[in-house]
């Protein structure tokens, strides 16, 4: 939730446009402006890929293209809202897994959370 977790997060996988401390609303409508820059772009791809690990991400999620949740297990409600779970005890080590699915299917990246911060941004 801090900005200064947030930075070093997002620094650390090569994020440099990321928000801190938003709520859901701020994270569902983030999503969908995100969405509708994406299609206005055109060119066969470009959607959103989320990453969310809490029950307030669910909104977001189930807006994106692709929904990724870190959960501690596949019953968790936020992952009812995800497309892809990624169980807590892989975490970060499953960061790179998932920048090469976003590069593979053209998904641009809007996310929230690396286990307990909370961030988005957007990798171009």
């Amino acid at each position: 939730d801090h900005a200064s977790v947030a930075a070093s997060v997002a620094g650390s996988v090569g994020i440099t446009h990321f928000r801190a401390a938003m709520q859901p609303r701020d994270k569902l409508a983030y999503v969908q402006r995100a969405q509708a820059e994406a299609a206005e772009a055109g060119g066969g791809g470009g959607g959103v890929l989320m990453m969310g690990d809490g029950i307030n991400d669910a909104p977001a999620l189930a807006a994106a293209c692709v929904g990724v949740a870190v959960a501690s297990s596949s019953r968790d409600l936020v992952a009812a809202a995800s497309d892809i779970i990624v169980l807590s005890g892989q975490g970060v080590a499953a960061l790179p897994w998932l920048f090469r699915l976003a590069d593979r299917t053209q998904v641009g990246w809007v996310w929230v959370s690396v286990t307990e911060s909370k961030i988005t941004g957007r990798k171009r």
